[in-house]
């Protein structure tokens, strides 16, 4: 053996130790080193061949094979190698072309070998079925009709028209109005304790001019506000040779066309604020509406009159061809209809049926969240966030406590609230010392919301009788009642005869904010919802809101009128009008290098859209990529940290300073720690998000702070991932947790895990853009589909939240029964085969074309007369429904099958063999209120189905209860009216 052949045998030696190991990159090098050493020997490059496909990198396996192939002399007589390496190949060439790294001129160019490695597996293929299969596939794949790249973009279309969560029973939205959350900039940071800035001075001019920001879940618009002021702030900093450079653009996404409807009616009063030549009466009454449709449950006749002025305006502006709003504002055409909805709904209906009174009497004076305090005192906070919270407030509540403990007189009326005219000091201090607890409560809530000055107690008081917040005192003249309670509040004599007669004169002549109903929760929910009344269920103390707007007025400089006397008289209004006032100041400075876009729809449905280029309704020059993005706590109801990252980093632009972020509002007193948080949505310990999912963690502390997503470069280097074991598991994990959904619970804080198969596929292809290699991805489902998964992962069946702890459990291995599902595998693989990106062979009882999937729909009835007792604690929005499709049996009642439903995955029960049933977790419409449910199949499914007398149920996966009768197929209906992608 010569020296050359020892070395290079030395190097594939310590090549197939690392190989075997799992160290690719390794293994990689050390067959490169052995070719390089021996350049005549065959086995060296297909040795490094099988390294770097193992790696994923397709194009240069095949050229290895090509070399390997070559010095074999066409494959003669180097025996079992020739199989390996056409096996391979195939394999190769089926991925690569899916994952678009192998191309027609490569091809061509390499057409003869192409044929030659066929040819060995044909030869074989009586004694290799899997090489007779993967080119089976690769000639599917290359022979099919068309350009390739435009079927698989219509194949990613059409995978992203399927819904990727679970439905509720009942689709109705519910209507968010006031938020809870502090203001923050996304120039600035992630609220006023999470700083994150974006030094706009150390740009160039071409990234000045591309400055984006989406805003999913935009509710009441506090944050799209408060960063206009952050970019003024930001903009004025800037040299004045880069100013001409910055454009600015802020994208405004919700699902509820209300809310969207009612945050264009603030921003067209804050466009008649600007208006020249308006007399400061005027303008006060301009702010005055804009303070109670921005914050108000009822509002003066005047504010009203306006407020319906500026709801006729903006019908009359948005039915314009092209609609007819200001400069700086867009929204998008798909979602205009809807918004006139809303707003005719406030203009006709709502207005002539809605009274102050109606509305106050469902009104709620308490802050619409509850501060650390209250927290506090809620029953079922776990363990370890109740001492966190406790920890967070008990410095401040020592120094508080001490300082109360130097007080005299005027500090207690004051600071103290105890301001009574007629009380002497002697009675100010009795007064200190019984209410002493009280006071120092309200001192640290104050504390902690980083507001200790706005000087509210004397409109606090009015607001606890009336529910009203006072107008500007250059209004008072037209109110005579706050003349009266000015006059008589102080003294004993306002007795609570007079306290009636006050809140009587606001409930007969005020009127509600019309912003705050919609058509379909005000009017549709006395049925579903009885204790509505065709109200909003309203909560505000009135004065949590106005010191968010002082603490951030402070914060970024706009509080120009100083400090508030120690009696205000329309401190609310001055907080508020200040906190506006930046904002029409931010609109009048970058007039001309800024746009606002109104946009319709689901935070992942239009980010998809974005993505596939099929946001045709949104101009060109508009962004697809943003520079930050917040979604205040979408996550909460969108399936976590996962979905984040799978739907939402990858639509930032890859700059240092691009970030999105998102807070935790819901549930936060049920966890344990971050920890425990993030494991809940993604099933990976925190550190290993980076690893498993391609993105930076820049911070994950979603209980009492933010969770933080930064996109890197893609697709990540291998030594960066996770290796196939490991990912493997997780995969297992995260298919039999979607398959089978733990119990969210039945309380009101429940945990929202949403994602169905869908969505599961749709993470095997971010896997794929992240740099996991396409085989590993397409072998694992491919298990799946031949129903020959084994594992020792067992689903979760316990309350939600998952510990940590669960990461580690494990139960026997065993092969897990996977046919019931393999249906729903069939709508999407069928459907979006062309555009996944790696190669995929589906079963032959499969479905042949996309074309034959269809949707089917039937009107369904309850079980019992109504909805029934299991929806008044568990709510009818929660995305918790499958579709149970199945062949009865005569000892196994439907009840009884929802309940067993998690014993299938593991073989039972022997009444459904395989099959005998069908699980859909993907479904286009539930709505039982209305009796109509719709999802998809194959025509042949369907008709099999029907000649077997199959049935249908919807069940509930929380509380494992079906919720209709069973359906027989005969009944099922083909919606044929679905238009198609092509």
């Amino acid at each position: 053996m010569s020296a050359a052949k020892q070395r290079a045998d030395t190097f594939k030696d310590k090549g197939n130790i690392a190989f075997k190991e799992g160290n690719l990159l390794e293994a990689s090098e050390l067959y490169a080193k052995a070719e390089a050493a021996a350049p005549q020997e065959n086995v060296y490059p297909a040795n490094l061949s099988a390294a770097l496909y193992e790696m994923g990198d397709y194009l240069a396996c095949l050229e290895a094979i090509s070399r390997s192939w070559k010095l074999s002399g066409g494959g003669a007589n180097i025996g079992t190698l020739a199989l390996r390496l056409s096996t391979r190949a195939a394999k190769a060439l089926a991925h690569g072309i899916r994952g678009g790294t192998i191309s027609a001129a490569f091809l061509e160019r390499h057409a003869p070998m192409i044929a030659e490695l066929e040819t060995v597996a044909s030869q074989q293929q009586d004694s290799n079925d899997e090489s007779a299969r993967v080119w089976r596939e690769w000639h599917a794949i290359v022979t099919t009709n068309g350009d390739q790249k435009s079927e698989a973009h219509e194949a990613r279309v059409r995978l992203a028209t399927i819904p990727i969560a679970r439905r509720g029973v009942n689709p109705m939205l519910q209507y968010y109005t006031m938020g809870q959350d502090e203001m923050l900039s996304l120039f600035d940071d992630w609220g006023p304790r999470d700083s994150y800035p974006l030094k706009i001075n150390t740009l160039s001019k071409t990234r000045l001019s591309e400055l984006s920001f989406l805003f999913g879940g935009i509710g009441d618009a506090r944050n799209m506000f408060a960063t206009l002021v952050g970019a003024h702030r930001a903009y004025k900093g800037l040299p004045k040779d880069k100013r001409s450079s910055v454009r600015i653009h802020l994208t405004l996404l919700d699902i509820h066309p209300s809310a969207l409807a009612r945050d264009l009616v603030v921003l067209l009063l804050l466009n008649d604020c600007m208006t020249a030549g308006v007399s400061p009466t005027t303008l006060a009454e301009i702010k005055a509406t804009l303070m109670y449709t921005y914050a108000g449950a009822v509002m003066p006749p005047y504010a009203h009159a306006r407020q319906q002025r500026t709801i006729k305006s903006l019908q009359e502006r948005l039915a314009a061809e092209p609609p007819s709003l200001p400069a700086w504002l867009h929204v998008n055409p798909d979602a205009i209809p809807a918004l006139l909805a809303s707003l005719a709904y406030w203009e006709t209906t709502a207005n002539n049926t809605k009274t102050a009174r109606g509305m106050l009497a469902m009104f709620n004076a308490d802050s619409s969240g509850a501060s650390f305090v209250q927290m506090l005192k809620m029953p079922g906070l776990s363990p370890s966030y109740r001492a966190m919270l406790q920890k967070h407030v008990d410095t401040p509540s020592r120094v508080i406590k001490t300082a109360m403990d130097g007080w005299g007189p005027a500090e207690a009326r004051v600071l103290g609230g105890l301001d009574d005219p007629a009380w002497s000091d002697k009675t100010v201090m009795e007064e200190l010392k019984k209410r002493r607890a009280e006071i120092a409560e309200r001192l640290l809530e104050e504390h902690l919301s980083g507001n200790e000055r706005p000087r509210l107690a004397g409109e606090a008081a009015w607001f606890k009788v009336t529910h009203a917040l006072l107008p500007a005192k250059e209004l008072w003249e037209r109110h005579p009642e706050i003349e009266h309670w000015n006059k008589n509040r102080k003294g004993k004599a306002y007795a609570d005869r007079l306290k009636s007669q006050l809140r009587a004169t606001i409930e007969n002549s005020w009127k509600p904010n019309m912003t705050l109903f919609d058509r379909e929760y005000s009017e549709l929910s006395n049925k579903s919802l009885p204790n509505c009344k065709g109200y909003p269920d309203v909560h505000s103390d009135g004065m949590s809101l106005p010191r968010l707007f002082d603490a951030f007025n402070r914060r970024f400089g706009i509080d120009k009128g100083g400090d508030l006397p120690l009696e205000p008289e329309s401190p609310v209004y001055t907080h508020t009008t200040r906190f506006f006032q930046g904002v029409i100041d931010a609109l009048k400075a970058l007039d001309g290098s800024i746009k606002l876009e109104i946009i319709l729809g689901g935070l992942m449905e239009e980010l998809g859209k974005m993505n596939l280029g099929t946001d045709a309704s949104r101009p060109a020059k508009f962004p697809r990529k943003f520079t930050r993005a917040y979604l205040s706590n979408i996550p909460d109801y969108t399936h976590g940290v996962l979905n984040t990252a799978i739907f939402v980093v990858p639509c930032l632009q890859e700059q240092p300073e691009s970030a999105v972020a998102s807070n935790c509002l819901v549930n936060s007193g049920i966890w344990k720690d971050d920890a425990e948080f993030n494991h809940n949505y993604s099933l990976l310990h925190p550190k290993d998000i980076p690893k498993f999912l391609g993105c930076e963690t820049i911070r994950l502390d979603g209980v009492m702070g933010v969770v933080s997503l930064k996109p890197k470069a893609l697709p990540r280097p291998i030594g960066e991932l996770a290796t196939r074991a490991e990912l493997t598991r997780w995969l297992t994990r995260v298919l039999l947790y979607t398959c089978i959904p733990g119990t969210p619970g039945m309380q009101n804080v429940r945990v929202r895990m949403p994602n169905n198969l869908v969505a599961f596929v749709r993470l095997l292809a971010h896997l794929h853009a992240v740099g996991y290699p396409a085989h590993w991805l397409a072998e694992f489902l491919h298990t799946i589909l031949s129903d020959r998964l084994v594992t020792d992962v067992a689903p979760y069946l316990g309350m939600f939240p998952i510990p940590l702890s669960d990461l580690t459990r494990n139960v026997h291995s065993r092969r897990v029964r996977l046919d019931p599902w393999l249906a729903e595998f069939e709508n999407i693989l069928v459907t979006s085969q062309a555009g996944l990106p790696f190669a995929v062979s589906l079963p032959r009882e499969f479905a042949r074309s996309h074309t034959d999937i269809a949707v089917y729909e039937a009107v369904v009835q309850l079980k019992g007369p109504d909805l029934g007792p299991m929806f008044a604690t568990a709510p009818v929005q929660d995305p918790v429904v499958d579709i149970l499709l199945y062949k009865p049996s005569k000892t196994l009642a439907v009840d009884a099958l929802a309940r067993l439903i998690s014993s299938i995955l593991e073989g039972g029960p022997t009444q459904m063999g395989r099959g005998t049933i069908c699980l859909l977790s993907s479904q286009e419409v539930v709505d039982i209120p209305g009796r109509k449910v719709s999802w998809r199949l194959s025509r042949e499914r369907v008709r099999t189905m029907r000649a077997e007398g199959w049935v249908m149920v919807v069940y509930r996966t929380d509380n494992h209860e079906a919720v209709t009768s069973p359906l027989p197929a005969t009944k099922w209906m083909e919606v044929v009216d679905v238009p198609d992608v092509d």
